[in-house]
């Protein structure tokens, strides 16, 4: 049996959900299960390409905003980062330089992440904590971030080994 683009991307959405889910019922588990969802996006880009990505995503994303219980935390992880940076590495993966790739990946991660933590702390208190607090706070979400970058690397090239041998 064959599965379209467009069914496979769907498939992977729902998927995408019932782990978004997990991280909704269980909170510890909410920025992991964000991560696992955008891992499986990754075999979206693999099988059928960055358009059926995109649509996936933003079926996921809806998805989970509208159905999740309670706490959403794991689809607001998924929509500011986990969820579209699986999608956008592989395009900063086509620059023929390692550094150009890596200053790229790191500038819209870390784009992503001031967002979320300035936006954070301004709804949390009237003070913005820059100075040597969010330094570290951006030094220990660099290094997660290389850690979750690589990771990803290894999960594709796994991944699309996989999906080759099922074709």
């Amino acid at each position: 049996m064959k599965l379209t683009k467009l069914t496979f991307g769907a498939l992977i959405a729902a998927a995408a959900v019932a782990v978004l889910a997990l991280g909704a019922v269980v909170p510890t588990l909410d920025m992991a299960a964000a991560g696992f969802a955008g891992f499986l996006l990754t075999l979206v880009v693999i099988r059928s390409g960055h358009m059926t990505a995109w649509m996936s995503f933003a079926v996921t994303a809806v998805l989970a905003w509208l159905l999740l219980p309670g706490n959403r935390n794991s689809a607001l992880f998924f929509v500011i980062f986990f969820g579209w940076y699986p999608i956008v590495k592989s395009y900063f993966e086509r620059f023929r330089h390692r550094l150009f790739e890596w200053i790229g990946k790191a500038a819209v991660a870390n784009a992503a992440f001031a967002a979320l933590y300035f936006g954070f702390t301004a709804l949390i208190t009237d003070k913005l904590y820059g100075g040597w607090m969010a330094g570290l706070v951006f030094a220990v979400f660099n290094i997660i971030f290389v850690l979750y970058d690589l990771g990803l690397t290894r999960w594709i090239a796994q991944a699309g080994r996989l999906l080759t041998k099922l074709k």
